[in-house]
C-alpha cells in the first residue's frame, strides 16, 4: 500500500489525495471484516474473541462490556500495520506543507486535516489501555468525507488545472524545456523534441547546453526574447528563444524549489518573410528614386509627403521646399484647372485610379502632361492621402502636330498630283478616242493593235490612281461603330447590283469598323458578280463563334474559288481584273483587327468569312 504514496503525477496534492483515499477504503473494508466475524462470535457465545464494537448499540448489558476492542494479535497487527502506512504519507505531506507557500498550503491544509483524522484514532487506540470506546467506522467515514469534499470543492478544479496544463504542454507549438535550479532538463515537450530531432530520454537530466550550448541562463536576464540558430533535421532554423524563471519571489525564507521554463518558437519563415519584406522595401525605395517618371504622394490634407528625385528636377525645387506645401502650389495647372480640381476633390471621396491631361507652367515654359492619380487607404479603409505620377507628353504632342502637319501636306499634294493626272489621263483617253476613229485604225492592223494597248494601259493606270485615292483616305478618321443593314440597303440601291437578289439576316448588327466599310462590301458583292459566273443571290448573315467572336458572313450562289486561290485573291495585283479590290478590302478590315478568309467550296459558290473580335461587335435581339 506504501506504493500509492508514488503515483506518477506532477500535483503533490493529487498523490496525498490517492494515497489517503485508498488507505480509508482499506480501514473500512477492514472494519467490516472485524465487524462481520464479532457478529459470528456472537452468534457462537464467544463474546471473548470479539474484536471490535459495532455500531449498533447492543440490547443486551453482557455485551455492552464486550463492545470494546482487545488487544488480541489479529487487532493489535490490522491496527499497526494501518497506522505505519498512513503515517509515512502524512510524514511527507508535512513536509510538503512546511515548504510550499502560501497558496499551496491552503491546498494542502483540507488533505492533512482529513488524513489526521484516521491517524488519531489509530493512535488513540493504541493509548487508551482499553478505557476508552472510539468507534471505529464514524471516524473513518468522517476522514473519508473531508477527504472526498476536498475532491470535489477543492481539489476538482486543481486537477482540471493540471489536466488542461498537460494538454497544453503536449499540443502547443511552441517548444518547451523544463529545468531544474541545477539547469537540467526535466522535460520537454514533443514540439522541442520535433526541433531538436530528439526524444525525451536521451536528453534527461542533461545539462540546458547540452542543446543550447551558446547559451548561459546566468548571464542571461530572464524574461526577454533571443534569436538562436540551430541544425534541425539538416536544416538551419532560427528560435526566439524566451526564459522564464520559476523560482519562489514570493517566500525567501526557505530554499524552495525553482527552476527555469525556456519556451522556443520557430521563427525561421518569419525571419525569411521579414528579410524578403526588407528586400522588397529597399528594391522599392531604390525603384522610387531612381525611375525617371516624377512620382509623389500626399496626406488627407493635400500636402505633400514625399517624391521622388524626379519630381524635384521636374520643377526645379529641392525636396525641403515640396514636403509640408498644399498640392496646388506646386502643381497648378493652366489648363483643365476644372477637371484637375474635381478629379482631385473626387479620388479624396471615393478612391479610384484617374488619368487626365494638364497644362502647367515650370519656371515660364509650358509643359503638357499627363497624369495618374490614385486615392490611397490604410488598413483601417480611412483615407490617407493621394499617389500621383505624371509623364511630360509635350515633346509627344509637338511631334503629332507636326505628323498632322506633314500627313495634311501630302494629302494635298497627292490629292492635286492625282487630279492632275486624272486630267492628263482623260486627255490622253480622248486622244486614244480620236485614233480609233481614225483611217489607219480601221485599215492598218498594226496601228489597231497599238491604240488598242495604249487604251487599255490607259484604262489601268485610271483605276491605279482611283485605287490610291481609296488606300490614302483608309484609317485617316478613327473607327466607328457601322450599323451593316444601313450599309447593304445603301448598295442594294446601287445601279451596279440591282440584277442580283442581296439578303439581308444581320438584324441592327454593329460592328467597330473603319468608315470605308462600306467599301469592304461593296467590293465582295462586286467580286461576286465580276468572278462568280452567273451570280443571282447574295446573302450576308451573322453568328457568334465560341460565345466571344462575331462571324459576319458573306455567300453567293456562283462557281465559288479555287482551292489553290483561297490564300492567294487577297494578295495585292492577284486577279483577272486590277486584283487590288480584295486586296484593299483585307487592309481596311485589319484596322480593327477584323480577319477574313473565304471558306467556301468550289462549284457552290463563294462564302467570305469577316472574324470580329470580342466586344467590337453589338447586337440587338
Amino acid at each position: 500500500m506504501v506504493l500509492f504514496s508514488f503515483f506518477p503525477s506532477r500535483n503533490r496534492a493529487l498523490q496525498f489525495y490517492n494515497t489517503f483515499l485508498t488507505l480509508s477504503i482499506f480501514q473500512l473494508c477492514l472494519v467490516i471484516c472485524t465487524g462481520i466475524l464479532s457478529l459470528f462470535m456472537l452468534v457462537l457465545n464467544r463474546t471473548d474473541l470479539i474484536i471490535i464494537e459495532f455500531v449498533i448499540p447492543s440490547l443486551d448489558p453482557g455485551i455492552d462490556q464486550a463492545i470494546r476492542c482487545f488487544f488480541n494479535p489479529l487487532c493489535v497487527f490490522s491496527q499497526g500495520y494501518v497506522l505505519l502506512l498512513l503515517a509515512i504519507p502524512v510524514g511527507l505531506l508535512f513536509i510538503d506543507y512546511h515548504r510550499a507557500t502560501p497558496q499551496g498550503r491552503n491546498h494542502i491544509f483540507p488533505v492533512l486535516i482529513a488524513s489526521l483524522v484516521p491517524f488519531l484514532y489509530i493512535l488513540l487506540f493504541f493509548i487508551n489501555e482499553s478505557s476508552v470506546v472510539i468507534p471505529a467506522a464514524p471516524v473513518i467515514a468522517i476522514g473519508m468525507v473531508l477527504i472526498t469534499w476536498y475532491r470535489l470543492i477543492k481539489q476538482e478544479p486543481v486537477i482540471e488545472f493540471v489536466h488542461a496544463s498537460e494538454h497544453l504542454f503536449h499540443h502547443i507549438q511552441a517548444g518547451v524545456i523544463v529545468l531544474n535550479k541545477e539547469m537540467l532538463i526535466i522535460n520537454v515537450n514533443p514540439a522541442a523534441e520535433e526541433m531538436f530531432d530528439l526524444t525525451l530520454p536521451q536528453v534527461y537530466a542533461e545539462h540546458i547546453t547540452h542543446l543550447l550550448p551558446d547559451v548561459d541562463l546566468l548571464k542571461t536576464p530572464p524574461d526577454e526574447d533571443y534569436i538562436i540558430n540551430k541544425i534541425s533535421h539538416g536544416v538551419e532554423h532560427s528560435f526566439s528563444f524566451e526564459c522564464i524563471n520559476i523560482a519562489d519571489k514570493n517566500n525567501t525564507n526557505h530554499a524552495t524549489e525553482s527552476g527555469y521554463i525556456i519556451i522556443l518558437h520557430d521563427v525561421s519563415r518569419q525571419i525569411l518573410a521579414e528579410a524578403d519584406r526588407r528586400e522588397n522595401l529597399e528594391f522599392l525605395q531604390h525603384l522610387i528614386l531612381t525611375i525617371p517618371i516624377p512620382l509623389f504622394f500626399t496626406d488627407n490634407d493635400n500636402y505633400f509627403r514625399g517624391c521622388n528625385p524626379a519630381f524635384c528636377s521636374f520643377f526645379f525645387l529641392p525636396e525641403d521646399m515640396i514636403l509640408k506645401q498644399p498640392i496646388d502650389k506646386i502643381i497648378q495647372p493652366i489648363t483643365n484647372i476644372e477637371v484637375h480640381n474635381s478629379v482631385i476633390g473626387r479620388l479624396f471621396e471615393t478612391g479610384g485610379v484617374e488619368d487626365y491631361e494638364i497644362s502647367v507652367d515650370v519656371d515660364g515654359t509650358i509643359h503638357d502632361i499627363l497624369m495618374t492619380v490614385a486615392g490611397y487607404t490604410d488598413s483601417n479603409k480611412s483615407k490617407n492621402g493621394l499617389i500621383g505620377a505624371f509623364l511630360d507628353i509635350t515633346d509627344i504632342h509637338l511631334y503629332q502636330e507636326a505628323l498632322e502637319t506633314t500627313n495634311k501636306k501630302l494629302h494635298m499634294l497627292s490629292s492635286i498630283t492625282r487630279h492632275d493626272i486624272l486630267n492628263q489621263i482623260t486627255s490622253f483617253m480622248l486622244y486614244v478616242g480620236v485614233m480609233q476613229e481614225s483611217e489607219a485604225y480601221e485599215t492598218d492592223p498594226e496601228v489597231k493593235t497599238f491604240i488598242d494597248k495604249m487604251e487599255v494601259l490607259g484604262s489601268m493606270i485610271h483605276k491605279e490612281i482611283l485605287f490610291s485615292k481609296d488606300y490614302e483616305e483608309m484609317g485617316i478618321e478613327n473607327p466607328v461603330w457601322v450599323v451593316i443593314s444601313e450599309k447593304i440597303y445603301h448598295l442594294q440601291s446601287a445601279k451596279t447590283f440591282e440584277q442580283v437578289k442581296i439578303t439581308d439576316h444581320t438584324k441592327n448588327l454593329r460592328i467597330y469598323a473603319d468608315p470605308l466599310f462600306e467599301r469592304v462590301l461593296y467590293n465582295l458583292f462586286e467580286n461576286a458578280l465580276r468572278h462568280g459566273g452567273c451570280v443571282t443571290a447574295i446573302d450576308v448573315s451573322f453568328s457568334v463563334r465560341d460565345d466571344t467572336k462575331g462571324v459576319l458572313i458573306v455567300s453567293d450562289n456562283g462557281n465559288g474559288v479555287p482551292d489553290a486561290m483561297k490564300e492567294k485573291i487577297f494578295l495585292k495585283g492577284v486577279g483577272s481584273n486590277t486584283g487590288l479590290g480584295l486586296f484593299l478590302t483585307k487592309e481596311i478590315l485589319a484596322i480593327t483587327k477584323i480577319e477574313i478568309t473565304e471558306t467556301g467550296t468550289e462549284g457552290c459558290g463563294a462564302r467570305f468569312e469577316m472574324v470580329i473580335p470580342s466586344g467590337r461587335f453589338q447586337k440587338d435581339e
